[in-house]
């Protein structure tokens, strides 16, 4: 860690906010006095009350770390044609956040040329200094062993999409390695630039992708924002923002108070609603109950089905119908013609988001034909022994991914009762999550395979959030799929 502790050493004498705010404010930029950073704690907090709609940032263009300020150092120019020269189809990463990271890293190495110093490269070191230590990227599934990956996520599809970040990162590395090997020496000697180490490298893609603003750059690109990346974000469903920040016209970035604030109030954003899979992959930790008011969950529970991945998620019917019909279709080779002229009209969708608990009324959707029974019955019970059998399949598909997650029994019920944060609970966490999902769907099918049985109607009675919905995708998946079981 030589190399972090050169960039340590050059912002000592003043603390890293007050160097970044100087540098802001030196390039037009203004930073309120009312808030502060606290490096022990990381935490932006406020000195002094502020009140709603008052300005607490203005970042400048030139202050962004964005492609345009990368554009416009000569060693920038090259690290953009390095980047391009590799083919899009062989790289893991976008091309703009390997731009971006890899301009990050050179400058935090020193890799770039001695030319004199000026106020936008001294900017882009200030921004560098605020960043958290290398080490605290380490929750990071990628950066796990391979050991410690299958004892925490196996059995989760997260396990695989850990192992492509992990080896991604290395294939690019070595690929922007390689290409410049070859096209160094074509630089012009303002122009040339020293490959970072694969460790500068690392801590940069970390920092870019967890820390950039959507679209906050020019053309609609991400950014990193000085400063604003340092207000802590808050953990949780239902939380907003106590800042809001825009683009202006001119480039920069103003943040101003949505709410009325104290002195000593610690300031916050949120992540917006993201599953516990994203949380993980991207930020390291995950959220306990990581559900929104109407009972959806931000959970998306990736499960194969027939060796085919399929997306599983809780909630009312218009989230999860969907998704049990679309898993169903690969359990039944006589099913998925059906499934392709039920999935096709977009008359469905608006149904299912339209209808409202016991408020949905399917009559109108069936009531032409129900009349004429006699010829169907015979057709109508083979379609429904067909459906019960692939409803059986996917109940034993489902049972065997929940069965088979290598963090479980006493081990995943230790970890959740952990009052310690650690890699462990937040894994346990979203099994946790995508073994109620399995059990939702479990539950649904078992509902439907029950009604089908007997031909028995709706009996949606009382009960708490989940078995309500559990009810309610059986009669959306009955009146759409198996309407004559209604009547």
């Amino acid at each position: 860690m030589e190399g972090n502790s050169k960039k340590r050493q050059r912002i000592e004498s003043k603390p890293p906010w007050e160097i970044c705010k100087a540098s802001i404010e030196k390039l037009g930029g203004f930073i309120s006095p009312s808030i502060a950073f606290s490096d022990t704690t990381r935490t932006v907090s406020l000195s002094a009350s502020v009140k709603e709609g008052d300005e607490l940032m203005r970042i400048p263009s030139k202050s962004l770390m964005s492609l345009k300020v990368v554009e416009s150092f000569p060693f920038g120019k090259s690290i953009f044609r390095l980047v391009h020269e590799v083919d899009n189809g062989q790289l893991f990463h976008s091309k703009n956040d390997l731009v971006l990271a890899l301009f990050l890293a050179v400058v935090q190495s020193d890799g770039m040329p001695d030319f004199d110093q000026d106020d936008r490269l001294s900017c882009v070191k200030c921004y560098l200094g605020t960043l958290p230590d290398n080490s605290s990227y380490d929750n990071l599934p990628r950066r796990w062993t391979n050991e410690k990956l299958e004892q925490l996520l196996g059995g989760t599809n997260i396990l695989e999409r850990a192992k492509m970040e992990k080896n991604g990162l290395l294939q690019d590395f070595k690929l922007l390695h390689e290409a410049h090997q070859k096209i160094n020496k074509e630089f012009e000697k303002d122009a040339t630039f020293q490959m970072p180490s694969l460790e500068y490298f690392d801590e940069m893609i970390a920092a870019v992708e967890s820390r950039a603003f959507h679209c906050l750059g020019d053309d609609e690109v991400d950014a990193l924002v000085p400063l604003l990346d340092c207000i802590n974000h808050k953990r949780g469903v239902g939380l907003v923002s106590d800042v809001s920040y825009k683009r202006q016209d001119d480039g920069a970035i103003v943040v101003n108070a949505k709410i009325d604030m104290d002195a000593e109030y610690t300031v916050g954003i949120t992540y917006g609603a993201k599953g516990n899979h994203q949380l993980l992959i991207r930020y390291g930790f995950t959220l306990g109950d990581n559900v929104e008011p109407d009972g959806s969950s931000n959970d998306i529970a990736e499960i194969k089905v027939k060796n085919k991945l399929c997306e599983f998620r809780r909630g009312p019917k218009s989230y999860t119908f969907g998704c049990l019909t679309k898993a169903l279709a690969l359990c039944s080779d006589d099913l998925e013609d059906g499934m392709g002229e039920q999935d096709e009209p977009t008359g469905l969708d608006d149904f299912l988001n339209d209808c409202e608990a016991e408020e949905c009324d399917f009559d109108s959707m069936y009531a032409e034909g129900n009349d004429d029974e006699g010829d169907q019955n015979e057709q109508e019970d083979d379609e429904v022994k067909n459906e019960i059998v692939a409803l059986n399949t996917l109940r034993t598909e489902l049972e065997k991914a929940r069965d088979g997650y290598s963090l479980h029994g006493d081990r995943l019920q230790g970890a959740l009762n952990s009052k310690h944060d650690s890699d462990e609970k937040f894994c346990a966490i979203l099994i946790q999550s995508e073994i109620k999902t399995i059990s939702f769907y479990l539950d649904a099918i078992e509902e439907i395979v029950k009604a089908l049985s007997t031909k028995s109607g709706s009996n949606n009675k009382d009960g708490d959030l989940l078995q309500k919905q559990v009810l309610e995708l059986k009669d959306a998946f009955l009146a759409i799929r198996h309407p004559e079981i209604l009547y």
